[in-house]
C-alpha cells in the first residue's frame, strides 16, 4: 500500500474557474520559444470571433467567484455599481494611500466619477484611463480589500454587459493587485481570487483579438501556480510546479522585450524551486535556473535589476553548496561564492537606493549573511564571520514580522555549531554561542505578539510552517551550557515555540466561553497589531514607532487585565515550573526528546527532580534516515509483506532503544524508581508513566515500542513492560487537560454517555471494514452492563454526527460524561495536514439496534481500498463526506471525558514542517476539548483495531466508581494493558499489529 495514496488523492479544492489551460511542448528544452501555444478549454479555435466570448466556461459558473460577488449581480444596474466603487473610494481617502499611489488615485477616481455619468461609458475618453490607473492604485494592506473588489466589480460587469474584449485587461490589473497584496499579507483567499481572475484572463486573451496580450496573462498566472505549490494548495507540489513552467516558458515564447527579460525571470525562479522540491540533487535543473536568469541580469538598464541580481547571487550559492558538500578548505574554489557575493551586493545596493526600507532588503540581508557564513566556514576568517553576524542582525531588524524574525534568527544560529562544541568545553565562555542563543531567545520571545489564532488556520499553518527546526534548534543552544539551572528557561523557551496553534486557541476559546467582553477586547487588540504589521515597511519611521507602539500597549493591558481574572493568570503563557511539577506530583515523568544539528538532548521531570540526559548516540542525520525507513514499512504493508515489514520495524525499535531511550529508562528505572522503596518518601512518588514530547520531526517516533522484540525473556529490554506511555503536544496542552479533568467532579448526577460512529461501508471505494458493526455492538452491550448509556450511528453523514454532538450539549444530557467512538476509515494528507479527515457517509444513517452475535475477525487494513481501484489508490472524496482536522478544530467538546478513534492514521503528523504543531485527528479532538484520545501512528489492520477496542472498554468500564455514576480508573492504564495483551501474541514480534496506538491526555 503506497502512504502517499491517501493525501495525493485527497487533497483539498480551491474554487477556481472551469477552464483550464493545458500546454503541449514540442520538445524538452531550455528554449522559452520552443512550446506551442496552449489551447483553452471551450475557447480553442483560432481567430474566434470575441462576440462568442460569453460561452467561455468561467462564464456559466460566475467568473467572480473569486472575489465573492452576490448572486444578483446580473440583476443588478451597472450604474449602481459604479456608485458603490465610488462611495468605497471615498472611505479611503487619498491621504491613506502611499505617496507614490496618490497621484494614480486621484486619476482614478476622476476617471470613475466620469465614465459613471456619460451616457455611453465604453466609448468615454476617460474609459481607458480607468483601465489603464486600476491596477496602480492598490495598497497591498487588508483594508483595502473592499476597493480590489469594488471598483473591478464596476467595470467588469459593464463590460460583460457589452460582450466587450478589454476585460481581460481587468481581469489581468486585478489578479496582479491581488498577488501584490497577497505578498504583504498572504491570505488564502487573496490567492484563490487571483487564480480566478488570471485564469479568466487567460482564457480571453487567447481569442484572436486580444492575443497579443496572451503572454501577459499566461506569466501571471505561472506565478499564481509558483505560489500554490509553495503553499502546498491544490493539487501535489509537484504538478502546480510543472504547470508554472509551463505558463512561464509559453509567456517567453509569445513576448519580446522587455517582456521576456521579467518571464525569464519567473523561469529561473520556477526551475530554483524545483531544484529544492527534488531535495536539491539535480544539477541539471539548477543550471536551466542559472542560464535563465543570466538572460535577465545582461540588461543592466531594467528597473527590475535589483531582484534579477538577487536571485542570480542566491542560485550561486546553491551551485557553491552543491558542487561542495564538504566545506572546502583551499581558498581557489570559493569563486563561485566571491560571485554569488558580488551579486547580492549588488541588489543591496539597488534596493536601499530605491528606499533604505524596501521590505525586499529583509531577502537581501538573509542571503548575504547565508554567503559570508557559507565563505566563513572556507576561510575561518573573524572578519567574515563579522560580516555575517552583521547581516543577520540587519534582516532581523529589517522586519515587522516575529516568524521572519525568528526564520533568520534560526539561521544565524547555525553560524556556530563549532563553537558550541567548544563552549562546552569552556563552560560557554564563548560570546558568538550567546549572541546566537539571544537571536534565537529574542525571537521566539515575539511569536505570541504575532497572535496567530486570529487569523485564518490555512493562514496559521503555512506561516508556522516557515519556522521548522527554530524549536529544536533553540533549545539545543541552551542546554549546550550544560546547567541544570537552565532547564526551566529551556523548556519555556520550547513551549513558547511549540503547540502555537493548538495552545492559542484552548485558551482563547475557554475565556470566550466564560468571558465574552475581554474576549472582544483582546479579538479587537489583536486585530489592530495585526494588521499594523502588515502595513508597507516604507510608512515614516515616526509613524511606524508611534502607532504601532500604541496599539502594542493597547494589547499588552488587555491581557494584564485577562490575567488578573481568576484561573487566567498563565493565559497565552508557557507554563510555569510549579505548573509542570504540579502534572507529577502523584507519579509519572515528562520526558522531552530533542535533536539538532549541533547535539541530542532528553529532558525528565518527575516529582520534585529535573534531570537534563544528553544523547550523544542520537544522531539527526539517522534519525532522519530511520523515519524516513520506518515510514515506508509501516504506510506500505499488506499481509504478503507483513512478515518481512516487521522484521524490519523491530530493528529500528531496538536502534531507538539502544540510542535514546535505554538511557531515559535506566536513569527512571535506578535512580528514581529505587529498588527499596520501603525508604521512598511520600513527596516523591514511584513513577509508572511517561508522558513522552518529541521536539520536531521526533514526534514521529513511537518511543513507547522501543525495545528489543519478537524473542522470549527481552522484557526486560523492552519499555512498554515497565512503564505505561503517553503522548502530549506540549507541556501546556496537558496543563489545560489536568486542569479540565479536575474541574470535572463526580457526582450521583453525572453518567456516561458512549457515542458510537461506525461505517463498515464508505463511500468511494475504500473497503468495507467487515465485523466493525459486530465489534460496536459487543463494545455497546458491554457498556450497557456497566450502565454505560449507549448510542450508535450507523454509517452517519458529517451533518448529522455535528448534529449529535450538538445536541449532548443540550438540556438533561449536559449532564453526562462524554465518550466519542469512531470506528472508520482515516486519511493523513500529506500535502495539507488540516484536511487529513475521516471518511463519513452523505447520507444520514440509522440507529443500529444492538446484536449479542459473536464478531467477525478479518484481516482488512483502515485506509486499504477496494481491490477494483488498483492497489494503494483511492478516489478524491467531496467536502461533505470528510470530516477533517480543519473542521473538527472549531467544535466545542469540553465534556468529552474520551475520543476514541478506531482508524488509521489519526496520530500521524504527516507534514515535517508542522511537526511541533499536532496538526492531526487526535490533536484536533484535544484542541476542541477532549481530555483523552486514543489514536493511531499508521495503518491499523483491522483484527487489532477490533480486539484492542474490547479489551480497552472491559477494562475501562470496570474501574466504575463505588457510586455506578463515574469512571474512576484511568484511561492510560486500560489502554495500556489493552496494548500488551496484544502484545503478548509472539512476544511482541508482529509489531505493526500492537505498536500504533497511542494516547494523548491525562
Amino acid at each position: 500500500m503506497n502512504p502517499s495514496t491517501p493525501s495525493q488523492n485527497n487533497r483539498r479544492k480551491t474554487t477556481q474557474s472551469n477552464t483550464t489551460i493545458t500546454v503541449k511542448e514540442s520538445a524538452a528544452t531550455d528554449d522559452p520559444h520552443a512550446t506551442e501555444r496552449p489551447q483553452h478549454g471551450a475557447s480553442t479555435t483560432k481567430g474566434k470571433d470575441p462576440k462568442e466570448i460569453s460561452n467561455l466556461p468561467y462564464y456559466d459558473e460566475g467568473f467572480l467567484l473569486g472575489a465573492k460577488l452576490d448572486e444578483e449581480k446580473h440583476e443588478t444596474p451597472v450604474k449602481i455599481y459604479f456608485a458603490d466603487a465610488m462611495a468605497t473610494m471615498q472611505r479611503f481617502h487619498y491621504t491613506t494611500f502611499q505617496a507614490t499611489k496618490k497621484g494614480h488615485y486621484r486619476t482614478t477616481f476622476w476617471s470613475l466619477k466620469a465614465v459613471a455619468s456619460s451616457n455611453d461609458p465604453l466609448n468615454s475618453r476617460h474609459f481607458s484611463v480607468l483601465i489603464t490607473h486600476l491596477g496602480k492604485i492598490f495598497n497591498p494592506t487588508p483594508k483595502m480589500d473592499d476597493v480590489m473588489v469594488i471598483i473591478p466589480r464596476a467595470i467588469i460587469h459593464l463590460l460583460q454587459d457589452k460582450r466587450d474584449p478589454r476585460l481581460h485587461e481587468v481581469f489581468r490589473h486585478l489578479a496582479k493587485s491581488l498577488l501584490v497584496a497577497y505578498h504583504s499579507s498572504p491570505t488564502k483567499e487573496r490567492l484563490d481570487a487571483a487564480l480566478s481572475y488570471a485564469t479568466a484572463a487567460a482564457s480571453i486573451t487567447c481569442q484572436a483579438e486580444s492575443l497579443k496580450f496572451h503572454h501577459l496573462s499566461l506569466g501571471i498566472l505561472a506565478e499564481v501556480h509558483h505560489i500554490r505549490h509553495h503553499r502546498k494548495l491544490g493539487m501535489n507540489p509537484s504538478e502546480e510546479l510543472t504547470k508554472a513552467i509551463t505558463y512561464a516558458r509559453q509567456a517567453a515564447k509569445d513576448s519580446s522585450y522587455p517582456d521576456v527579460v521579467q518571464h525569464c525571470f519567473h523561469l529561473s525562479d520556477m526551475f530554483r524551486s524545483k531544484y529544492l522540491l527534488d531535495g536539491k540533487k539535480d544539477l541539471v535543473v539548477l543550471n536551466k535556473a542559472i542560464r535563465y536568469i543570466k538572460i535577465a541580469t545582461k540588461h543592466e538598464d531594467s528597473p527590475e535589476m535589483p531582484f534579477y541580481s538577487l536571485l542570480h547571487g542566491q542560485l550561486l550559492l546553491f551551485r557553491y553548496h552543491h558542487c561542495h558538500p564538504q566545506v572546502p578548505r583551499e581558498l581557489e574554489k570559493i569563486q563561485e561564492l566571491d560571485e554569488a557575493i558580488t551579486f547580492i551586493t549588488k541588489a543591496k545596493n539597488g534596493l536601499e537606493q530605491i528606499s533604505p526600507n524596501h521590505p525586499k532588503l529583509t531577502t537581501v540581508y538573509g542571503s548575504a549573511g547565508e554567503a559570508f557564513r557559507a565563505r566563513y566556514w572556507t576561510t575561518l576568517s573573524d572578519a567574515d564571520l563579522m560580516e555575517a553576524r552583521a547581516y543577520y542582525e540587519k534582516a532581523m531588524e529589517h522586519t515587522s514580522s516575529p516568524s521572519a524574525k525568528a526564520r533568520f534568527a534560526n539561521e544565524a544560529a547555525k553560524l556556530h555549531p563549532k563553537q558550541i562544541e567548544d563552549g562546552e568545553q569552556k563552560n560557554m565562555g564563548n560570546n558568538h554561542v550567546k549572541w546566537a542563543q539571544g537571536c534565537l531567545s529574542n525571537a521566539i520571545m515575539l511569536l505570541p505578539k504575532y497572535n496567530s489564532w486570529m487569523i485564518p488556520i490555512d493562514d496559521q499553518q503555512f506561516a508556522l510552517s516557515e519556522l521548522c527546526g527554530l524549536p529544536a534548534e533553540a533549545l539545543a543552544i541552551t542546554l549546550a551550557t550544560n546547567k541544570e539551572d537552565r532547564l526551566q528557561e529551556a523548556l519555556q523557551l520550547l513551549e513558547t515555540s511549540r503547540g502555537v496553534i493548538i495552545g492559542s486557541s484552548l485558551a482563547v476559546k475557554r475565556l470566550k466561553e466564560t468571558s465574552f467582553d475581554k474576549y472582544k477586547q483582546l479579538h479587537d487588540a489583536s486585530m489592530a497589531v495585526y494588521a499594523a504589521a502588515l502595513q508597507p515597511d516604507d510608512r515614516p519611521e515616526s509613524e511606524v514607532v508611534d502607532v504601532d507602539d500604541a496599539k502594542q500597549r493597547t494589547l499588552d493591558s488587555v491581557l494584564s487585565d485577562i490575567r488578573r481574572l481568576p484561573g487566567y493568570h498563565d493565559f497565552l503563557l508557557p507554563p510555569t515550573k510549579e505548573d509542570m511539577e504540579k502534572l507529577v506530583k502523584h507519579g509519572g515523568a515528562i520526558v522531552v526528546v530533542n535533536a539538532a544539528e549541533t547535539r541530542s538532548d532528553a529532558i525528565v521531570i518527575t516529582s520534585k527532580k529535573w534531570k537534563h540526559i544528553p544523547l550523544p548516540d542520537f544522531k539527526l542525520k539517522e534519525i532522519k534516515d530511520k523515519i524516513t525507513q520506518m515510514q515506508d514499512i509501516v504506510h506500505n504493508w499488506d499481509d504478503s509483506n507483513r512478515r518481512d515489514k516487521n522484521i524490519m520495524l523491530r530493528d529500528i525499535l531496538s536502534w531507538l532503544w539502544k540510542s535514546a531511550v535505554r538511557k531515559i529508562f535506566l536513569y527512571l528505572v535506578e535512580v528514581v524508581n529505587k529498588r527499596d522503596t520501603r525508604k521512598r518518601k511520600a513527596e516523591y512518588p514511584l513513577v509508572e508513566r511517561i508522558w513522552w514530547n518529541g521536539v520536531g520531526l521526533l514526534c514521529k517516533l513511537p518511543f513507547h515500542a522501543a525495545g528489543v522484540h519478537g524473542t522470549p525473556g527481552t522484557e526486560n529490554k523492552t519499555l512498554i513492560h515497565h512503564f505505561r506511555s503517553s503522548y502530549i503536544p506540549t507541556i501546556k496542552a496537558l496543563v489545560h487537560a489536568v486542569e479540565a479533568s479536575s474541574s470535572s467532579k463526580p457526582s450521583a448526577t453525572k453518567s456516561i454517555n458512549l457515542s458510537m460512529i461506525h461505517m463498515q461501508i464508505s463511500p468511494g471505494n475504500y473497503a468495507e471494514l467487515e465485523g466493525v458493526q459486530d465489534e460496536v455492538t459487543a463494545i455497546a452491550h458491554k457498556a450497557g452492563k456497566y450502565g454505560v448509556h449507549a448510542q450508535i450511528l450507523n454509517t452517519p453523514s458529517k451533518n448529522q454526527v455535528k448534529a449529535h454532538f450538538t445536541d449532548l450539549k443540550l438540556g438533561h444530557k449536559v449532564e453526562r460524561k462524554h465518550i466519542i467512538h469512531f470506528s472508520c476509515h482515516g486519511v493523513s494528507d500529506l500535502s495539507d495536514p488540516l484536511d487529513s479527515h475521516i471518511v463519513l457517509s452523505n447520507t444520514d444513517g440509522t440507529k443500529l439496534e444492538v446484536k449479542k452475535d459473536s464478531p467477525r475477525i478479518n484481516s482488512f487494513v483502515r485506509v486499504q481500498p477496494s481491490p477494483a481501484a488498483g492497489k494503494g489508490q483511492t478516489m478524491p472524496l467531496p467536502a461533505n463526506l470528510k470530516l477533517s482536522v480543519r473542521e473538527i478544530y472549531d467544535w466545542n467538546l469540553n465534556d468529552a471525558y474520551l475520543a476514541y478513534l478506531g482508524a488509521c492514521h489519526t496520530a500521524n503528523n504527516s507534514v515535517e514542517e508542522l511537526a511541533d504543531e499536532s496538526l492531526h485527528l487526535a490533536g484536533a479532538f484535544q484542541m476542541a476539548g477532549c481530555r483523552n484520545v486514543i489514536g493511531s501512528m499508521w495503518l491499523a489492520a483491522n483484527a487489532e483495531c477490533i480486539r484492542l477496542s474490547r479489551e480497552f472498554y472491559e477494562r475501562l468500564f470496570q474501574t466504575r466508581s463505588s457510586s455506578g455514576e463515574d469512571l474512576a480508573g484511568d484511561v492510560s492504564e486500560a489502554y495500556h494493558q489493552a496494548v500488551l495483551s496484544v502484545w503478548k501474541n509472539g512476544y511482541g514480534a508482529d509489531v505493526i499489529g500492537w505498536a500504533p496506538f497511542v494516547h494523548y491526555g491525562v
